[in-house]
């Protein structure tokens, strides 16, 4: 599926998780959330490199990974969050980083969410380091509308909201690109 993502160019990963009246959640509340998980970037080998892989041996003990993070990626995905969050109720998006301590690409990410959130001011935008977000996803799932971040983030936050809300396998996923 990597080859897919990356030869339609599906950059937005959504992925919603909701509680559903009558089925038992670990959540205590219910919630209507959606993950935006950007999918052609980040820390996975498989998908952040023109050739070769993003991660890589230099020695038999010594294993390296890098990660890709671009403006033009960072834009488009926080651009997809903002846009479904203005057709949503709560109007929220809450944008998730690293940007205490990955200073440059989480900064980065953060920064070009923050200039597209000026295209939404009908949109209520937060940003929350990513430790402290699963907390406060396990904590109050229903204080999250849409939240947008990037794909290892995204991947594991997606998988915890699922959870929540009563099963991995109840939650759905859609990709796409500016084109589908």
């Amino acid at each position: 599926s990597g080859v897919l993502r990356r030869e339609l160019a599906l950059f937005a990963n959504h992925r919603p998780a909701a509680t559903w009246a009558g089925l038992a959640a670990p959540a205590r509340v219910p919630f209507d959330l959606v993950v935006m998980r950007e999918n052609l970037e980040g820390f996975y080998a498989d998908r952040n490199m023109h050739a070769g892989g993003g991660e890589f041996m230099p020695d038999a003990d010594t294993a390296l990974a890098l990660r890709k993070i671009t403006r033009s990626g960072s834009m488009r995905i926080a651009r997809a969050g903002f846009e479904l969050a203005s057709r949503r109720a709560a109007r929220r998006v809450t944008v998730v980083h690293k940007a205490n301590v990955l200073r440059m690409g989480d900064g980065l990410f953060l920064e070009e969410a923050r200039r597209v959130a000026v295209d939404f001011p009908e949109v209520e935008m937060d940003d929350v380091l990513v430790d402290a977000m699963c907390a406060h996803l396990v904590r109050t799932p229903e204080r999250f509308d849409v939240v947008v971040t990037g794909n290892l983030y995204g991947d594991l936050l997606s998988d915890l909201a699922s959870e929540l809300s009563g099963s991995l396998g109840l939650s759905g996923a859609i990709m796409a690109g500016d084109d589908l």
